[in-house]
């Protein structure tokens, strides 16, 4: 019997083939009684044991059972290309396509490592483009007057959340799951679980040490800062989107989200700082990499752009050049 390599050495020769006729070969199982979704557990554990997020697991194997149920068998490369594409056709934003590909590129990737199949059907298919588009968050105006509102709204729980956003720029999710304990009110930081189950502390002004002391009264370490009745166990992003809508709504501003919060604490604190404050922002945000904070973060208003201008080349129209008499309109000795 031929060892594993020689098998996959073989196959490949034959697909070569086949590619070059114009014939297009499926993947290939070496269990055909066991359907591809039985071995998503097992992918979820890898990636769990990876490091992954269980928000970012659990968007995977949603995507991943969306495409199983909507490609019959066999799943080519072709088939799995159509379906990417189709999901685009639909008017599915250029992330969550971005998103589905991952999903499916992991899956496969792990059975094909484990020898549950014998090639890889995303192994060539490339990631779309992603066109990277402005992000938007409140202005400094829009801030002041949402926070008049959030004054008289005697809504808590908004109130802390806002505070957490604008000071700290932590994620929801990170919020969302943050206990008592994870505040150190002597040193003014608190430990937040991020993306990748990776720790960092994010300092907290004095004023919101205080705001939190005072709301820490009566409460043990293990407790949620944001106690929920949810059966996930957590406050659910969507009611913290409706909640600032409301308020939102109310303060006669746009309507803006958690992450367009989290974005102000960014632009703010990236204004007052700049470029040397660039690496202490990604820090506390939670960023893998410089480019990402830089990319999401650093917008220019109209009135920074025609401040900058002022800088210009002949801005005060003083000493413009006049062409020299019998020269050439442009051109220079």
């Amino acid at each position: 019997k031929l060892s594993r390599e020689h098998q996959r050495f073989i196959e490949a020769m034959i697909r070569e083939l086949a590619r070059l006729e114009g014939i297009e070969v499926p993947a290939t199982s070496e269990s055909q009684a066991e359907p591809l979704d039985h071995y998503i557990p097992a992918w979820q554990n890898s990636l769990g044991n990876r490091g992954f997020s269980p928000g970012t697991m659990e968007l995977y194997r949603w995507s991943l059972e969306r495409l199983l149920a909507n490609v019959p068998p066999p799943l080519t490369t072709i088939a799995i290309e159509g379906y990417i594409a189709s999901r685009r056709q639909s008017g599915v934003s250029p992330t969550a396509v971005k998103t589905d590909l991952k999903a499916a590129k992991s899956f496969f990737r792990f059975l094909y490592n484990r020898d549950i199949i014998t090639s890889d059907p995303t192994a060539k298919i490339e990631h779309p483009q992603v066109v990277r588009v402005e992000k938007i968050c409140p202005s400094d105006n829009e801030v002041a007057k949402f926070l008049a509102v959030l004054t008289v709204a005697k809504n808590p729980k908004a109130e802390l959340m806002i505070f957490l956003f604008i000071n700290t720029g932590i994620r929801f999710t990170e919020m969302a799951t943050l206990n008592w304990g994870k505040i150190n009110f002597e040193s003014r930081r608190i430990t937040v679980l991020g993306k990748g189950s990776k720790v960092r502390r994010v300092p907290i002004a004095a004023w919101l040490r205080d705001y939190l002391g005072k709301l820490h009264k009566g409460h043990a370490d293990d407790e949620l800062l944001f106690p929920t009745e949810s059966k996930k166990g957590k406050w659910d992003n969507s009611d913290a989107n409706k909640m600032i809508a409301r308020l939102c709504r109310r303060a006669g501003i746009k309507r803006y989200t958690c992450h367009q919060f989290r974005h102000y604490f960014a632009t703010h604190t990236l204004k007052g700082t700049g470029e040397k404050g660039l690496k202490s922002v990604q820090e506390m945000l939670g960023h893998a990499s410089a480019a990402t904070t830089l990319d999401y973060y650093i917008h220019a208003d109209e009135e920074e752009i025609r401040k900058t201008h002022e800088f210009a080349p002949l801005s005060e129209g003083e000493g413009v050049l006049k062409p020299k008499e019998g020269g050439s309109h442009g051109q220079t000795n």
